[in-house]
């Protein structure tokens, strides 16, 4: 009689055999739900559910086996070695664990280390599933269809494969989807493991009359009060298993929650401005982009500076200035088009972006400049802002990308040229590339140490003696061609290298005045400190450290600063200039006229020197004689010294001390001059006549 046939012939428990199926597929259930919570969970809780997942594995399998063995009947009462049995469960938790470990690696299906792993669980299964019939010891022994025993191996391989296939594959489903593949996966691992059980049995025949030779080891009944406790203890680890997923899901369900709050939040701090509420740059660059993948390729967009915002802010506070800007921002939307959006690009910057024709563009410019620059009052403050405006066009998707650039470049170019508004021309946008250009050259200027200083000479105004000199910046590029301060200088100032310009300047100056000393030159030197320079904060102990690094006592050298630069902070002004003057050092305002103190504020500044600018010493006979007189005038009321710059004739210079002005400084004494020329010159005339001044 054939293997199978006697299986057949033989009495099946065909509950028990049932029973044996169901535990297969809750096993596989089971190993399939702590594999699915244990990637949420942290390393250690991880490491810990694999051991449970271990051991619910190598416990059910074993189980299982030994219940399918309970529903068999070969015809003679059965009995298992008690060593044999329980050897068989360390068997199967170790073919449990070769299999388990599997699960964590990120190697392809068919690799080596899969491959290994899954032949060691098929070993193990084996050696378990065989070992278990084997523990019944009977006489004559168990005759084996070695054909039957290579399927139950071959359908064990099947099964780890597939198992760790399941592992692998489900971090590709969605969730609602993986739960409904899973139970299927669980129910088909289940029936595969069932089918290498019963495989395994079939390819065991007893021959007529075989018995049990250790009817003292574990009987039926014995061996199914153990396998019954196993079953009750998998049956209460499946509930805790479903129960501990249902948390885990309900926790990431909570994660995503928060993790969705914190994305909008985030969204709205990367695309929203927090104070207007509006869309920002971000949004402006992002819609943009829109426009670029939809074929979408015509487009304005407006760029609005309100000017001296941040001095506002300044002078009454971050609150006060942000009412400033909610109502700048209505009254733009008062007067921006439909279908256009508004933006706060910056703090000082708003633009309007419109994807549709505007028919003219300039007229509507200029009257939004003019709604915007209206006075208006808060808080009991009257207050009125200008504004520069620069608008561009885009007629394709290259100038689309490229609109901000130009808008800004239109913008850049109407606060130069102190108008309200420009369009974009392309010219604007090539100066905007040479500015980038210098600006790279400035830096390596900075670092090559490429700058030099030029001296000016300032000669007493009655005798003519040589009392002073005017430190002057001069950058010569490789070619020996010198650029023009008035073309770097504000290059520097908008990407932040005038600072290190500043600091290379007070080196120089004081290095040449501390020679200038040992030569027993007793010269004042005058140095130029810019706007940047007064707002550091560290800016007084800087220059006191270099004064006693240079030996230089501090009453020969004067700091100038223009009067624009005066007054664009006059408190913090005074404040710096308060704690200059403490150190011993003269100060004076350069530009006197140009620009828009307060005569109330000028009493309060402690300085030594005015320098009348040299736009009304040059226009002197157009009328600004009385202007130079009263300045005069008013300065030795105040007890401050004055200087005329730009004297280039001698009627000039005849007109300025006739009106009584200290000190002359201009090209008909000197052109400035390098170091050595310059001492050169101090040398030969320590004493100046009138007549030499020519």
């Amino acid at each position: 009689m054939s293997t199978l046939a006697y299986f057949l012939t033989g009495q099946n428990n065909p509950f028990v055999v049932l029973l044996s199926l169901l535990m297969s597929c809750s096993i596989w259930w089971g190993v399939l739900v702590i594999e699915s919570s244990i990637r949420s969970l942290d390393y250690l809780n991880a490491r810990k559910w694999r051991i449970w997942q271990t051991l619910l594995l190598g416990f059910g399998i074993w189980a299982f086996h030994f219940i399918g063995m309970l529903g068999w009947h070969p015809g003679f009462t059965l009995y298992f070695d008690t060593t044999l049995t329980f050897t068989s469960l360390i068997i199967s938790i170790l073919a449990a664990y070769s299999l388990i470990a599997a699960f964590k690696m990120k190697a392809a299906l068919f690799s080596t280390y899969i491959m290994l792993h899954t032949l060691g669980f098929t070993i193990g299964l084996g050696i378990m599933h065989y070992l278990g019939i084997f523990s019944a010891q009977t006489v004559p022994a168990a005759k084996w269809d070695w054909s039957w025993v290579l399927i139950s191996l071959v359908l064990a391989i099947v099964l780890g494969l597939g198992a760790v296939a399941w592992t692998q594959w489900k971090t590709q489903l969605p969730p609602a989807t993986k739960r409904n593949a899973r139970l299927f996966v669980a129910l088909g691992l289940g029936v595969l493991l069932f089918f290498v059980h019963y495989t395994g049995v079939i390819g065991a025949s007893f021959p007529q009359g075989s018995f049990c030779i250790n009817n003292a080891a574990f009987s039926t009944g014995t061996l199914a009060t153990i396998v019954i406790i196993c079953g009750l203890i998998m049956a209460a680890s499946m509930m805790f298993t479903s129960n501990m997923e249902a948390r885990i899901e309900s926790k990431l369900q909570e994660q995503n929650r928060n993790l969705t709050n914190k994305t909008e939040l985030l969204e709205q701090l990367l695309f929203v401005d927090t104070i207007t509420e509006l869309p920002n740059r971000n949004a402006l660059d992002q819609k943009l982009r829109e426009l670029v993948k939809s074929n979408h390729n015509h487009a304005h967009l407006i760029k609005i500076l309100l000017v001296s915002y941040e001095s506002i802010c300044d002078s009454w506070g971050q609150e006060f200035g942000n009412k400033v800007i909610h109502l700048m921002k209505d009254r733009i939307n008062e007067k921006k088009l439909q279908n256009s959006t508004l933006y706060r690009a910056s703090e000082s910057v708003f633009e309007i972006l419109s994807t549709h024709d505007i028919p003219d563009l300039p007229a509507f410019a200029a009257h939004l400049c003019e709604h915007i620059s209206q006075s208006f009052e808060i808080d009991g403050k009257s207050i009125s802002l200008g504004c520069q405006i620069g608008f561009a066009t885009a007629n394709s998707y290259g100038e689309l990308t490229q609109l901000p650039s130009m808008s800004r470049s239109a913008c850049d170019y109407a606060q130069r040229s102190s108008v309200s508004w420009l369009s974009f021309e392309p010219h604007m946008l090539k100066d905007t590339r040479d500015e980038l250009e210098i600006q790279g050259q400035l830096r390596k200027a900075i670092h090559d140490s490429e700058f030099k200083l030029a001296f000016q000479p300032k000669v007493d105004a009655n005798s003519g003696e040589l009392i002073g000199a005017e430190a002057l910046l001069r950058w010569s590029t490789g070619d020996n061609q010198f650029i023009s301060p008035a073309k770097f200088i504000p290059i520097a100032e908008k990407y932040g290298l005038i600072n290190a310009i500043g600091q290379l300047i007070l080196h120089q100056s004081l290095a040449q005045q501390a020679r200038w000393i040992e030569d027993k030159l007793h010269l004042r030197l005058s140095i130029n400190l810019s706007p940047y320079q007064l707002e550091q904060p560290d800016l007084v102990e800087t220059i006191a450290a270099l004064l006693k690094k240079y030996n230089v006592p501090p009453d020969t050298i004067c700091f100038e600063i223009t009067e624009s630069a005066a007054m664009l902070r006059p408190q913090l002004t005074i404040e710096k200039l308060r704690k200059l003057r403490q150190l011993g050092v003269e100060l004076s305002i350069d530009d006197f006229g140009t620009g828009y103190s307060s005569l109330s504020l000028l009493h309060t500044l402690p300085i030594h020197e005015l320098k009348i600018d040299r736009s009304f010493v040059q226009s002197i006979r157009t009328g600004s004689l009385p202007i130079i007189r009263a300045s005069i005038q008013m300065a030795k009321d105040l007890r401050i010294r004055t200087v005329a710059e730009g004297i280039e004739s001698e009627d000039e210079r005849v007109c300025m001390v006739a009106c009584g002005v200290d000190e002359l400084q201009g090209y008909l004494i000197s052109m400035p001059l390098f170091g050595d020329a310059f001492t050169t010159f101090a040398i030969n005339h320590k004493q100046v006549s009138h007549a030499s001044i020519v």
